[in-house]
C-alpha cells in the first residue's frame, strides 16, 4: 500500500490527477461469488509525465511507473496465499501507464481479505468492504487509500505553493476520484447512493468519490444495491 500511495501522491505533485482514473470494478454473480478488478490508469497523462522530468527528481516519471508496478506485484504474492481467491493476474500495459490487479472470489469474506491484501502491507487491522446478503450488495465507505492520500497532504504536502496549469495545488487535490463499477447477472431493483448512475439496462451502477473534497458529490462509497 506504501507504494501504491507513493504513486498517487506523486502523481498529483506533479498535476497529474485530472488524468489519473482509479477504478474498482466488481462482478457479483447470484451466488456470492465474482470477479474484483483495481486499476491505476495514467495513459492520458503521458505529455505531463514526461514534462515532470524537469519537476522533481522524485516525480520522474519512470520511478512513478516502476513504483506503482512494483507494489502490484507486491499485492499479487499476497493474494496468492489467501483461501477463496483464484486466478489473481496482474494487469500492465507495455508503456506501464496502465496498472492495476484482477482475481476471482468464492464469496464477500474472501473478497474483503483480498482488498485488506492489495491495500494493506503492513498487516494492520482488516477491515470490511462489502457485505452480501443475496438480496443485496451493501459497498461500505471503507476506502484505505483515501486515509493514505490525506495523511500524506495532512504531513505539508497541501501547503505547498505550487500551481499547475492554473490550478492551485488544493484544487488539483481535490479532483482526484476513486470510481466504482459494480456489475450483475440480474437487474438491480434499487440504489441508497443518490448519486450513483444506473445503465439502461439496470445490470450496472457506477460511483465516484472525491478523495479530498467532501463538498462534491458522492461525499460516501457507501451504497446498499438492492435486486
Amino acid at each position: 500500500m506504501k507504494r501504491i500511495t507513493y504513486t498517487f501522491i506523486a502523481c498529483l505533485l506533479i498535476g497529474l490527477s485530472s488524468c489519473l482514473e482509479i477504478t474498482e470494478q466488481v462482478h457479483m454473480r447470484s451466488n456470492g461469488s465474482g470477479q474484483f478488478t483495481f486499476t491505476v490508469d495514467m495513459q492520458e497523462a503521458k505529455p505531463l509525465l514526461d514534462m515532470a522530468r524537469n519537476f522533481s527528481s522524485e516525480a520522474n516519471p519512470e520511478a512513478v511507473k516502476s513504483d506503482l508496478s512494483t507494489g502490484m506485484d507486491e499485492a499479487h504474492g499476497r493474494l496468492q496465499k489467501i483461501k477463496g481467491i483464484h486466478q489473481p493476474t496482474l494487469i500492465k500495459s507495455k508503456d506501464g501507464l496502465l496498472s492495476g490487479i484482477t482475481f476471482e472470489f468464492d464469496n464477500v469474506a474472501a473478497l474483503n481479505k483480498a482488498i485488506n491484501a492489495v491495500q494493506n502491507s503492513k498487516g494492520e487491522p482488516q477491515e470490511e468492504y462489502f457485505a452480501w446478503n443475496g438480496q443485496q450488495l451493501h459497498r461500505l465507505n471503507t476506502l484505505k487509500l483515501e486515509n493514505e492520500v490525506k495523511k500524506g497532504t495532512d504531513s505539508g504536502l497541501a501547503g505547498l505553493d505550487l500551481s499547475v496549469n492554473g490550478k492551485s495545488f488544493r484544487e488539483i487535490l481535490n479532483s482526484m476520484v476513486y470510481r466504482t463499477e459494480y456489475r450483475f447477472d440480474t437487474p438491480i431493483k434499487g440504489v441508497s447512493n443518490s448519486n450513483a448512475t444506473l445503465s439502461a439496462d439496470k445490470r450496472k451502477v457506477t460511483l465516484e468519490r472525491y478523495l479530498l473534497d467532501d463538498s462534491k458529490k458522492a461525499g460516501t462509497l457507501e451504497n446498499v444495491i438492492r435486486f
